[in-house]
C-alpha cells in the first residue's frame, strides 16, 4: 500500500513539474481505470486505518444457531492469535465444555466431548461443505471485522467503488475459479466501519451474508460486539447470531487442544 501511495505522489509531482510532458489534453492524463484504482486503494487504506490493533483476541460469546425449525443456544469462549489460530470452546450449559474447535492456516479440528469423537481435515474441507472458498484469513477477517478479498486468489484490482447515500461499497463481480461470483463489502462513508459482507455464488444459487452491529470502543477504535451470519442455498437457510462478551486484546493466550486417545475419528457429512 505504501508503494502504491508513493507511486501516486511521484506521478502527480512529475506531471505538475512538466518532466513527463505529453501532447494530450489535460483531461486525458489518466484513464478511468487508473482513477478507479486510486479510489479503491484510498478507501481500503482508510478502512484498514480504522482497525483496532489486535495481536491476540479473547472473549466470551452468547447467541444461537437457527436452521428450519431448529434453534440451538450458543455459548462459549473464543481465542484468536492473529494469523496463527482461532480457538473456540462451546459451553452451552453451566460452563461445561461439550466441544472444542481449532482452526489454523492449514487445518480445522473439532473435539466432540459428548460422543467421544473428533474431526480433523485440511482447511479446504470447508469449501466442500459450505460451498464457499473460505481460507484461514477469510475466517479470521469475519471474526475481527476486517476487509477480505474473495475468493482468496482474487486481487484488489478486481474491485470498484460504489457510493450509496452515506455508505460505500467495495464490489467485485465476475468469473473466478470457474464460478460466477460477487462480493460486496459495505462500509460507512464517515468513519469507514464495515457493516456488511455479502457473497454470492450465482452458479449454485448460494449466498453468505455477514452483518455487524452494536459497535463499541476497542483500543480507541469502533468494534462490533454482534455478528449475524446467514448461509443460504436453493433449499436451506442457516443463521448464526453471536454476541461478544468481555473482549480482551493483546494479552498472552494459548490454544490448548489435545485429542484424547480413546476418541474416534469421524467425518462430518
Amino acid at each position: 500500500m505504501k508503494k502504491t501511495n508513493i507511486f501516486i505522489i511521484l506521478t502527480l509531482l512529475f506531471s505538475s513539474c512538466g518532466i513527463f510532458k505529453k501532447s494530450v489534453q489535460p483531461e486525458d492524463k489518466y484513464d478511468n481505470s487508473f482513477i478507479e484504482k486510486i479510489k479503491v486503494q484510498t478507501a481500503l487504506d482508510s478502512i484498514q486505518k480504522h482497525y483496532p490493533k489486535i495481536e491476540t483476541f479473547y472473549c466470551g460469546f452468547t447467541g444461537n444457531y437457527e436452521k428450519k425449525d431448529q434453534k440451538l443456544p450458543l455459548k462459549g469462549l473464543i481465542k484468536i492469535k492473529t494469523d496463527e489460530f482461532i480457538w473456540i470452546s462451546v459451553r452451552p450449559v453451566m460452563g461445561i465444555e461439550i466441544s472444542r474447535i481449532l482452526i489454523t492456516q492449514d487445518s480445522i479440528k473439532v473435539i466432540d466431548k459428548i460422543k467421544n469423537e473428533y474431526f480433523a481435515e485440511n482447511i479446504n474441507y470447508l469449501k466442500s461443505k459450505v460451498g464457499f472458498e473460505l481460507n484461514y484469513e477469510t475466517i479470521q477477517a469475519i471474526f475481527l471485522n476486517r476487509f477480505f478479498i474473495f475468493p482468496p486468489e482474487n486481487k484488489i484490482e478486481s474491485y470498484f467503488l460504489i457510493n450509496v447515500e452515506n455508505n460505500k461499497t467495495l464490489s467485485a463481480t465476475g468469473i473466478f475459479s470457474g464460478m460466477n461470483i460477487s462480493h460486496n463489502t459495505i462500509f460507512s462513508e464517515n468513519n469507514f466501519i464495515i457493516y456488511e459482507n455479502n457473497l454470492k455464488l450465482f452458479n449454485k444459487n448460494q449466498s453468505l451474508n455477514i452483518a455487524y452491529s452494536n459497535f463499541q470502543p476497542l483500543n480507541k477504535k469502533e468494534f462490533p460486539n454482534t455478528i449475524q451470519i446467514i448461509i443460504k442455498d436453493a433449499v436451506n437457510l442457516s443463521m448464526f447470531n453471536i454476541s461478544y462478551k468481555n473482549i480482551k486484546i493483546n494479552e498472552t493466550i494459548k490454544a490448548s487442544f489435545k485429542i484424547p486417545e480413546n476418541f474416534k475419528r469421524v467425518k462430518f457429512e
